[in-house]
C-alpha cells in the first residue's frame, strides 16, 4: 500500500479550492460535549475548524462518518450512564429507555450542527476495489470504515483532517495535528 502525506493541521493555508473530509474521531472531538473542552486535541481542531471555514474550504460529510459520529456519541453515553457492573443494562436496552431520549436529542443537534456547514456526499462504493480492502482487512490491520474514507477522498479528491494514528497508508493527504502521522507520513 502506498503511504500517506499528512500537513500540519494549523499551519496550512486552507482556500475555497481545498476539499476536507472530517474522520469521525474530529467530529466526536468537536460537536459530542463529551472532550474536555480545555483538551489540546479539541483547541488545535477547534483552530483548524476556524481556518478551515474562514479559508472557504469545502467540508465534505459522508454517510459513513456521521453513523460512526453518532454510533461513538451514543456508546460514549452509554458508558457514562451505565458503568460496568453485574447490574449494567445492556446497550440495546439503555437506546430504548426514556433515559435514552434526551441523549438522542443532543447527538441529533450535534449532528445538525456538523451537516449545517458540511456538503453530504455519496459514496461509490459499488466502483471500489471490494476485494482489496476486505483481503486488507483480513490481515487484522486495516479497519473498513478507514479503507472506505480512503477510497472517499481518492474519489473526492479530497484532504482528510484525522487524529487517527491508524492512517499511516493509503496513497492520500491528511491534515492532522497528531505528531505520530506527522512523523510517520511526511508530507
Amino acid at each position: 500500500m502506498i503511504p500517506n502525506k499528512a500537513f500540519h493541521a494549523l499551519r496550512r493555508p486552507y482556500t475555497a479550492a481545498d476539499r476536507i473530509v472530517f474522520d469521525a474521531n474530529i467530529l466526536v472531538s468537536l460537536f459530542s460535549g463529551l472532550e474536555p473542552p480545555g483538551s489540546p486535541i479539541v483547541a488545535n481542531y477547534s483552530a483548524t475548524l476556524k481556518n478551515i471555514r474562514t479559508g472557504g474550504a469545502t467540508v465534505l460529510l459522508d454517510v459513513l462518518v456521521l453513523s460512526e459520529f453518532v454510533n461513538v456519541c451514543a456508546r460514549k453515553e452509554y458508558d457514562l450512564a451505565c458503568p460496568p457492573g453485574p447490574s449494567r443494562l445492556p446497550f440495546k436496552k439503555f437506546r430504548d429507555s426514556a433515559d435514552f431520549v434526551p441523549i438522542a436529542q443532543a447527538i441529533s443537534r450535534a449532528a445538525d450542527q456538523i451537516a449545517s456547514f458540511a456538503v453530504a456526499v455519496d459514496h461509490a462504493f459499488s466502483k471500489w476495489p471490494l476485494k482489496d480492502l476486505l483481503k486488507d482487512y483480513a490481515t487484522g490491520q486495516h479497519d473498513v470504515n478507514d479503507q472506505c474514507l480512503v477510497q472517499l477522498c481518492r474519489q473526492e479528491k479530497a484532504f482528510l483532517l484525522t487524529n487517527d494514528r491508524d492512517f499511516i497508508q493509503g496513497g492520500i493527504t491528511l491534515l492532522t495535528t497528531n505528531p505520530t502521522l506527522l512523523r510517520s507520513c511526511p508530507g
